[in-house]
């Protein structure tokens, strides 16, 4: 330093520090609002060798497992199934198992990119200044008529807040879409239960009660709706009660991880997973005996195995075990309910469902209140309303996309 400071300046300096620092903290009034507290008793996420559990949701899919996050000295390091969420009961996916990865994976993108086109696809990184002025000049050098958004299908409120955005200067509804979403079919399947029960719901089948189980193309096994609960659903079923063991058959046109568990795969046609449903209901109806229902009186049983590629004697075959069944449980799936005539075929099933009367008790099918995101604002677009929005990119309609 240049500057020399005497002993008798230094004195002073000192003397005024210590007679502030004791107006502010010990002496004055500020002290009325400090805690002492030894340092043994340190912030919850600082103990060394200790952790801290948090609970919260699932966000790799959209059935919302409950999810317990092991945390120390503030860093997450395990993820575990709650035990008290009534979706998985302590219970997760392999998705579920990895969601960290997410936090701590090399890969991940960790400041704003700039991502050039062509061949080579090279990135450079930018500053945060940078990529909103990037934001902010396509917002306004763009018609609002020609500004996009697409969004996932997790519940959060990103899509509340970008559609207010998007309402305030004058751009197109934001657009929900996932892959996942449109090979689950919720919407159909939720379509199929109003027009069947008249009430919007989400069927759920309960397959632990269930004694025997048909599904028609429903890969709960594997990706279907909420593949943890299904999967205890299923287990409990096979070997929940031990006075019996559940029996399941699968019509499905491929082998998939849920056709092979089960104790008849019967392939098919896709898409005539509704006929089948159908003739099996006439034949069901025929077995019990009395009147059979119009919505299956006029069914041609030989015109269905003509065209699905399921025997005679296989549907017989079937339509005898739910004849036979105490709690017969038919679990139409996102393959069949993807197709064009999906939704007769999810009301087909959901029929043969209440030819049975089995709806509201054990082993049955219950209408569950719609998810946040599945009403007419939040719910995803359907595959007739993507192939209008790519349509529209393709004719130039949009000069500004944002994805998130």
């Amino acid at each position: 330093m240049s500057q020399k400071i005497s002993r008798r300046d230094f004195l002073k300096l000192a003397t005024a520090g210590a007679a502030t620092t004791a107006v502010l903290t010990g002496c004055g009034p500020a002290s009325r609002y400090v805690t002492r507290e030894p340092y043994v008793k340190m912030p919850e996420y600082t103990y060394n060798g200790l952790s801290t559990y948090y609970a919260t949701t699932c966000r790799e899919c959209s059935a919302g497992c409950g999810l317990v996050i092991r945390t120390m000295q503030g860093r997450a390091i395990k993820a575990e199934g709650n035990p008290e969420n009534p979706v998985n009961l302590g219970k997760t996916c392999a998705r579920g198992q990895a969601t960290l990865q997410g936090l701590y994976n090399p890969d991940r993108v960790e400041f704003p990119v700039n991502q050039g086109r062509g061949a080579s696809l090279a990135t450079s990184a930018m500053n945060w200044e940078d990529a909103f002025q990037v934001v902010a000049d396509a917002l306004s050098n763009t018609s609002p008529s020609e500004i996009a958004f697409l969004m996932g299908t997790t519940s959060d409120h990103l899509f509340d807040l970008v559609s207010d955005l998007a309402n305030a200067i004058g751009a197109p509804t934001p657009i929900r879409f996932s892959a996942l979403s449109m090979f689950e079919s919720r919407a159909t399947l939720g379509k199929a239960a109003e027009n069947l029960l008249g009430q919007a719901g989400l069927p759920f089948f309960d397959l632990a009660n269930a004694d025997l189980v048909v599904s028609f193309s429903a890969n709960f096994l594997e990706t279907w709706l909420s593949p943890v609960a299904y999967t205890r659903g299923f287990s409990k079923m096979r070997r929940g009660n031990p006075q019996r063991r559940g029996y399941m058959v699968q019509f499905e046109s491929q082998m998939s991880q849920t056709a092979a568990k089960a104790d008849e795969w019967i392939p098919l046609l896709p898409g005539t997973e509704g006929l089948v449903a159908l003739a099996l209901g006439k034949l069901v109806a025929e077995a019990k005996g009395g009147s059979v229902p119009r919505a299956f009186a006029s069914v041609d049983v030989q015109a269905v195995t003509s065209v699905s590629g399921v025997s005679l004697e296989q549907l017989q075959h079937v339509a005898g075990l739910i004849a036979q069944a105490q709690s017969p449980l038919a679990v139409p799936g996102g393959q069949a309910l993807g197709q064009t005539n999906g939704l007769a075929n999810a009301e087909a099933v959901l029929a043969l469902n209440a030819l049975t009367d089995n709806f509201g008790k054990p082993g049955s099918v219950f209408l569950s209140p719609l998810a946040p995101n599945a009403d007419a604002y939040h719910r995803a677009a359907n595959a007739q309303e993507m192939q209008e929005f790519i349509s529209k990119m393709r004719s130039g309609g949009v000069k500004t996309l944002f994805i998130h």
